[in-house]
Protein backbone atom coordinates (compact mmCIF):
# COMPACT_ATOMS: atom_id res chain seq x y z
CA UNK A 1 0.00 0.00 0.00
CA UNK A 2 2.85 2.40 0.85
CA UNK A 3 4.50 1.65 -2.49
CA UNK A 4 1.28 2.40 -4.34
CA UNK A 5 0.86 5.69 -2.48
CA UNK A 6 4.46 6.76 -3.13
CA UNK A 7 4.16 5.85 -6.82
CA UNK A 8 0.94 7.88 -7.12
CA UNK A 9 2.56 10.89 -5.43
CA UNK A 10 5.63 10.65 -7.68
CA UNK A 11 3.62 10.54 -10.89
CA UNK A 12 1.18 13.25 -9.82
CA UNK A 13 4.02 15.66 -8.95
CA UNK A 14 5.90 14.93 -12.16
CA UNK A 15 2.79 15.78 -14.21
CA UNK A 16 3.03 19.37 -12.96
CA UNK A 17 6.73 19.75 -13.78
CA UNK A 18 7.25 22.32 -16.53
CA UNK A 19 10.43 23.09 -18.44
CA UNK A 20 11.08 26.83 -18.77
CA UNK A 21 13.75 29.01 -20.33
CA UNK A 22 14.08 32.25 -18.35
CA UNK A 23 16.03 35.33 -19.37
CA UNK A 24 16.63 38.59 -17.51
CA UNK A 25 17.68 41.86 -19.15
CA UNK A 26 19.06 44.93 -17.43
CA UNK A 27 18.77 48.03 -19.64
CA UNK A 28 18.25 45.77 -22.72
CA UNK A 29 21.41 43.73 -22.02
CA UNK A 30 20.96 40.04 -21.21
CA UNK A 31 22.38 39.46 -17.73
CA UNK A 32 20.85 36.07 -16.88
CA UNK A 33 19.73 33.09 -18.94
CA UNK A 34 18.70 29.80 -17.31
CA UNK A 35 16.65 26.71 -18.06
CA UNK A 36 14.66 25.43 -15.09
CA UNK A 37 12.38 22.52 -14.33
CA UNK A 38 9.49 24.11 -12.45
CA UNK A 39 7.54 21.99 -9.99
CA UNK A 40 7.00 24.44 -7.15
CA UNK A 41 8.80 27.68 -6.26
CA UNK A 42 12.15 27.70 -8.04
CA UNK A 43 14.94 30.30 -8.01
CA UNK A 44 15.74 31.51 -11.53
CA UNK A 45 18.81 33.48 -10.46
CA UNK A 46 20.19 36.61 -8.81
CA UNK A 47 21.67 39.68 -10.51
CA UNK A 48 22.04 43.44 -9.85
CA UNK A 49 20.48 43.19 -6.38
CA UNK A 50 17.44 41.29 -7.68
CA UNK A 51 16.42 37.71 -6.94
CA UNK A 52 14.09 36.12 -9.50
CA UNK A 53 11.84 33.16 -8.74
CA UNK A 54 9.20 31.22 -10.65
CA UNK A 55 6.26 29.62 -8.91
CA UNK A 56 3.85 27.02 -10.32
CA UNK A 57 0.39 28.23 -9.25
CA UNK A 58 -1.44 25.38 -10.99
CA UNK A 59 -0.81 22.99 -13.88
CA UNK A 60 -0.39 25.80 -16.46
CA UNK A 61 -0.31 29.01 -14.38
CA UNK A 62 3.14 30.40 -13.62
CA UNK A 63 4.09 33.39 -11.49
CA UNK A 64 7.39 35.25 -11.77
CA UNK A 65 8.56 37.11 -8.67
CA UNK A 66 11.32 39.70 -8.56
CA UNK A 67 12.68 40.64 -5.14
CA UNK A 68 14.59 43.92 -5.05
CA UNK A 69 16.93 43.85 -2.04
CA UNK A 70 17.76 47.56 -2.27
CA UNK A 71 14.25 48.95 -1.70
CA UNK A 72 13.12 46.18 -0.49
CA UNK A 73 10.15 45.35 -2.71
CA UNK A 74 8.60 42.48 -4.64
CA UNK A 75 7.04 42.57 -8.11
CA UNK A 76 4.90 39.81 -9.63
CA UNK A 77 3.63 38.75 -13.05
CA UNK A 78 1.36 35.76 -13.71
CA UNK A 79 0.52 34.01 -16.96
CA UNK A 80 -0.91 30.83 -18.43
CA UNK A 81 1.75 28.72 -20.13
CA UNK A 82 -0.52 26.14 -21.72
CA UNK A 83 1.71 25.20 -24.68
CA UNK A 84 5.31 25.30 -25.85
CA UNK A 85 6.36 28.83 -26.77
CA UNK A 86 3.92 30.49 -24.35
CA UNK A 87 5.61 33.04 -22.08
CA UNK A 88 5.11 35.38 -19.15
CA UNK A 89 6.89 38.75 -18.91
CA UNK A 90 7.74 40.89 -15.91
CA UNK A 91 9.15 44.41 -16.27
CA UNK A 92 10.36 46.82 -13.60
CA UNK A 93 10.98 50.32 -14.82
CA UNK A 94 12.62 52.99 -12.70
CA UNK A 95 14.30 56.24 -13.66
CA UNK A 96 17.71 54.57 -13.27
CA UNK A 97 17.06 51.23 -15.00
CA UNK A 98 14.77 48.85 -16.84
CA UNK A 99 14.76 45.23 -15.62
CA UNK A 100 12.87 42.65 -17.71
CA UNK A 101 12.35 38.94 -17.11
CA UNK A 102 10.73 36.51 -19.55
CA UNK A 103 10.06 32.82 -18.94
CA UNK A 104 9.08 30.72 -21.96
CA UNK A 105 7.69 27.20 -21.81
CA UNK A 106 9.87 24.72 -23.69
Amino acid sequence: MKTLLLTALFFSSSVFAMELRCEAKHNAETVLSNSISLKDKTVIGEIEGFRFMANAKSQNMVEIEAYNAYEPSRTYATGSLDKAGAFVDLAIWKREFLMEVRCTRL
